[in-house]
């Protein structure tokens, strides 16, 4: 179904329109489920470069993209990829929502495992105290929530 709806909207309105980026991304999160990863990740990129030239770098589709590239990075143990695809979703939604934000605080999360999974203890350490910095401030002190922060931080 995707495929037709691509090539339908791809005839309406050409290679850069902002459903095409959606029809994109929709395909590749399809296609990664049951482990087509590279035809996953190309629908993933194109719909990236869609939102970058039609949305702009500062667009939270945009770091939608980057987020479920990072994703697919940390799945295929890209690590290196992982980690700029996350920090860069991170940057736009702290921008866009603030910092305290459920999504950046859950994107705040998944980098701190990006690290943890890279062995990059320090780090992970350093943005799971963040996160659960952020969650103290939105939640309060006695949050049920600030439960699995407290366990990220002790096996990181």
């Amino acid at each position: 179904c995707y495929r037709r709806a691509l090539a339908v909207l791809e005839e309406n309105y050409g290679n850069s329109h902002r459903d095409m980026a959606s029809t994109h991304h929709h395909i590749g999160a399809a296609l990664h489920m049951p482990g087509d990863v590279k035809d996953a990740l190309n629908h993933m990129n194109a719909a990236l470069a869609i939102r970058q030239s039609v949305l702009g770098e500062e667009h939270v589709d945009t770091a939608n993209s980057h987020f479920a590239l990072a994703q697919m990075f940390a799945e295929g143990q890209q690590f290196d990829d992982a980690i700029d695809h996350c920090k860069k979703s991170l940057r736009i939604y702290e921008e866009q929502y603030g910092n305290n934000h459920p999504t950046a605080a859950e994107t705040l999360a998944s980098l701190g495992s990006v690290y943890y999974q890279h062995q990059q203890f320090d780090e992970a350490f350093a943005t799971f105290q963040t996160y659960l910095e952020r969650l103290r401030q939105r939640l309060g002190p006695d949050h049920s929530d600030l439960a699995t922060a407290y366990n990220w931080l002790t096996i990181s």
